[in-house]
């Protein structure tokens, strides 16, 4: 949530000369958005970038950015489960074999998830199938949470009688566990 929102916020302000697509969860989350401009830093803006981006709505949809993308180029926000699910995975099952093309990832790659496969060994899984793709792909860090010392820190300084932690790995938890001692 909001990380896709930046991204077309950043190729608003570049300008690129190629159409933008947005497929996946992103455009309920950016609709979302849309409906509370009162929460957002400056609702203009982004409402201006969302209107020079194509929904895409369908699989159909999909098919015919991939037809767009292989014809004129352009770039796809799309929500990526870490490689593992959503729409990403179609876009890459297509588009993986081409040096032209480029995957940029925008966030933490959890360990044992294809992302992170692919950013430790330059493989992906696709349907089931190990490939080593000829598209380049760079790791920019777009992510929002805060590490374990700033959690630390947050954690110290509210001092809760009782913490909900969301998710993270059984180790976090364990740590967790032990700040609250």
């Amino acid at each position: 949530v909001n990380r896709a929102q930046e991204i077309l916020l950043i190729l608003a302000d570049e300008n690129f000369d190629v159409p933008i697509f947005l497929d996946g969860m992103a455009v309920e989350i950016t609709e979302i958005m849309l409906r509370h401009p009162r929460y957002l830093k400056n609702a203009r803006r982004f409402e201006r970038a969302y209107s020079e981006v194509y929904v895409v709505e369908s699989r159909d949809g999909r098919e015919k950015v991939i037809e767009c993308l292989k014809e004129n180029g352009g770039i796809v926000v799309t929500t990526s489960g870490m490689l593992d699910g959503g729409p990403i995975l179609h876009y890459l099952s297509e588009m993986w074999d081409n040096p032209e093309n480029s995957l940029i990832l925008t966030g933490y790659q959890v360990e044992d998830s294809n992302g992170r496969h692919l950013i430790e060994t330059g493989n992906l899984i696709i349907n089931d199938r190990e490939i080593k793709p000829k598209l380049e792909v760079a790791l920019f860090d777009f992510s929002a949470h805060a590490g374990m010392d700033e959690l630390h820190e947050i954690v110290k300084k509210v001092n809760p009688e009782n913490l909900v932690i969301q998710h993270g790995d059984e180790e976090a938890v364990d740590v967790f566990k032990e700040w609250a001692v």
